[in-house]
């Protein structure tokens, strides 16, 4: 037997595995100490890793932002559609009528982090297209802010609010005595970590329930403000942190039939000149004659309804209504019966109180409910 060449081949294969081992070896080593580099890698790589931008879908509308959300741009709209029909109308045409009420898409959003912008168009009624905001807001902080264009003013807490979020299509006629919209610049800001609201600015100037042309119509200048808080915010009843109290008011000095109220008087959806028949209720209990009432009051209801193409019956009526309203709480029209029967005023006020109150209703009520006079 060749026991020589047996040596050598156990020799060969006894080499080759001690080499093997330490090739073994020598890797294990390379990666433990790869394996001690990358330890904490992939936090950093997660720390590292630049934010994209966004895109996204939803009730809210389409938004786009960047990446470090300096800039945004939203998109959204308003449709609402409306119905007004009236009953026995008396054969008055072109009353019942599907409305457009609004159609309004809106543009929004942030550019340069500081600077807020809202760009909303109408489409919907009877009229024109129109703009009905364009404005720049400058977003120093929470507590200031800088905001210049066409945007609501800030006195009516109601007109405030977005046409989205009212439980109406129609606002209440409370909106009827405050500006819509206007030209100008304002201050405004949210302070104590919204414990405090306020806002104050000037306008051009125009009258109660209008929006502006985009031009003033005339040199002079309004002045609005208003001041809102919330007393119980901090409290622990829930229900009362969202209670707040507020007052706001405004000045103005304007010229032309811009500045006059819209609609003579306050006109209702059905176009009744339900404010002039309040006013004629106010007047009446500091001049209780007839004539002499008229004489305060038409002077200036009558070419306000001129300068509006407002109803001249429908003016007229309003006075008298409220007139003959009020007069029941100052009856100096009993006065001769009273001393005929020698019955003294006050036996006969509890009775005359109780008529005024069901007159207010009866007659405020046919104000708001009847179609347009002819």
């Amino acid at each position: 037997m060749n026991l020589e060449g047996r040596d050598t081949f156990a020799d060969e294969r006894a080499d080759r595995i001690k080499a093997l081992e330490q090739k073994i070896e020598d890797l294990d080593q390379k990666y433990r100490a790869l394996e001690r580099k990358l330890e904490g890698q992939p936090d950093k790589l997660a720390t590292n890793a630049k934010p994209l931008p966004t895109l996204s879908i939803g009730a809210s509308g389409f938004a786009m932002q960047s990446a470090d959300s300096n800039f945004v741009l939203k998109l959204k709209g308003i449709l609402q559609v409306d119905s007004r029909t009236y009953v026995d109308d008396g054969g008055i045409k072109g009353n019942d009528t599907l409305l457009i009420r609004r159609a309004r898409p809106i543009m929004e959003g942030t550019l340069f982090r500081d600077f807020d912008f809202r760009l909303q168009f109408d489409f919907g009624g009877s009229s024109a297209p129109t703009l009905r905001d364009a404005y720049l807001n400058y977003h120093y902080s929470d507590e200031f802010q800088l905001r210049l264009g066409k945007f609501k003013t800030p006195v009516g807490l109601e007109q405030l609010q977005s046409d989205s979020g009212t439980m109406f299509i129609e606002r209440s006629l409370v909106s009827d005595i405050t500006p819509s919209r206007d030209v100008g610049v304002q201050f405004h800001g949210k302070a104590l970590d919204g414990l405090v609201n306020y806002a104050a600015g000037v306008f051009n100037g125009l009258g109660d329930g209008r929006m502006t042309s985009n031009v003033d119509t005339d040199d002079e200048k309004s002045f609005a403000g208003r001041i809102f808080v919330f007393p119980f915010q901090r409290a622990g009843v829930k229900p009362l942190q969202k209670l707040g109290v507020g007052v706001g008011g405004s000045f103005a000095r304007t010229e032309g039939a811009a500045s006059l109220p819209n609609g003579n008087g306050f006109a209702t959806e059905g176009q009744q000149q339900f404010f002039t028949y309040l006013t004629s209720l106010v007047i009446t209990l500091f001049v209780p004659s007839g004539g002499g009432h008229w004489a305060v009051q038409g002077p200036f209801a009558i070419p306000a309804a001129r300068d509006l193409h407002a109803s001249f019956a429908g003016t007229t009526m309003a006075v008298a209504m409220g007139e003959s309203v009020a007069n029941m709480l100052q009856p100096f029209f009993a006065l001769p019966i009273l001393a005929i029967a020698g019955i003294k005023m006050r036996r006969m006020m509890g009775f005359m109180v109780v008529t005024f109150l069901i007159s207010l209703v009866v007659f405020g009520a046919s104000l708001l409910l009847l179609v347009p006079l002819p």
